[in-house]
């Protein structure tokens, strides 16, 4: 919509038209909503930017973000595991664990 406006200044300029007349149509093009984008126009933006490299490029920063997480849950679940264990061989009755042992 800028590069529109700016294409539209520039002619005025170079041409010397009226100002009305560039006023009328800069009032034309704010008046024109743009269309919003969808799922295929996205994809084809980014193949026609960046080829079919372009759809994989965040794949790797995607997986570095991922990897926190999981690490974080594996050692969680470890260690009630252990928990859990070391609880049940000292006492036969309840195994629960406790928030605050969390």
């Amino acid at each position: 919509m800028e590069e529109k406006k700016e294409v539209l200044r520039k002619a005025a300029s170079e041409s010397m038209l009226a100002g009305s007349t560039l006023e009328d149509r800069l009032e034309e093009l704010n008046s024109t909503k743009p269309k919003p984008f969808g799922t295929i126009h996205a994809a084809n933006e980014v193949y026609n930017e960046a080829g079919i490299v372009g759809f994989w490029k965040g794949v790797i920063p995607a997986l570095i973000m991922v990897c926190n997480p999981s690490i974080q849950f594996m050692i969680y679940e470890s260690s009630l595991k252990r928990l859990r264990a070391k609880r049940s061989a000292k006492k036969q009755g309840d195994t629960s664990i406790t928030a605050l042992e969390v």
